[in-house]
């Protein structure tokens, strides 16, 4: 199946699964701010070509690694003043049922979070506010 995108200027542009504009339009979560991806022509330093998989197991270990990081750092992100989500927690007022370890809070600086996408949204408000509604056209 091809992507098909237009370009800025008004021209049709297949983009093609082996090149990395494929990824960003294709896996939000790990591009979410449009990055390229993996590309067909990706090498090594010692000059072998990787692939999509050795990429993104890459890519996926770094985050693991942020969020290992976000979890036993809790009190250096100021989770404290996070007390009401606890008191919840702890009154059993959560629907996942019995929590066994203590919950991780997410900083909003943390991309894909609730606590960012919360943020992204009233960005989004504000615009809408400002400037009206958008309008989408399909030509």
């Amino acid at each position: 199946m091809d992507v098909v995108v237009q370009a800025i200027g008004g021209h049709l542009l297949t983009v093609q699964e082996y090149s990395g504009y494929y990824d960003a339009s294709q896996y939000l979560l790990l591009h979410p701010f449009g990055t390229y991806g993996w590309n067909i022509d990706y090498k090594t330093h010692s000059n072998r070509k990787f692939s999509s998989c050795d990429y993104y197991s890459y890519i996926l270990q770094i985050e693991t690694g942020r969020l290992r990081w976000i979890s036993t750092h809790q009190k250096d992100i100021r989770c404290d003043l996070y007390q009401g989500l606890q008191d919840c927690l702890i009154a059993g007022q959560n629907n996942a049922g019995i929590v066994s370890e203590e919950p991780t809070v997410l900083p909003s600086s943390f991309t894909g979070g609730r606590r960012d996408m919360y943020q992204h949204y009233l960005d989004a408000m504000v615009v809408v506010q400002k400037y009206g509604s958008p309008i989408f056209s399909l030509q």
